[in-house]
């Protein structure tokens, strides 16, 4: 943990800052990604297990 905190103070202000807005990015843009990837996957399976139109008939395979 000493090593930690010596890093930190030995580290200009302005490079923390800049360091922590580039990890915030990313992690947003990961974020962004991940929601993106769920709704994929959420339309999918609404595809999976919505209506089903069969001889003009609207069916459901939900209960």
């Amino acid at each position: 943990m000493k090593l930690a905190k010596g890093d930190i103070e030995d580290t200009p202000a302005q490079e923390i800052i800049t360091d922590s807005k580039i990890l915030s990015r990313d992690l947003k843009k990961l974020l962004i990604e991940y929601i993106e990837e769920q709704e994929k996957a959420g339309s999918k399976d609404r595809v999976n297990n919505g209506a089903i139109l069969a001889n003009g008939n609207l069916l459901s395979n939900e209960s």
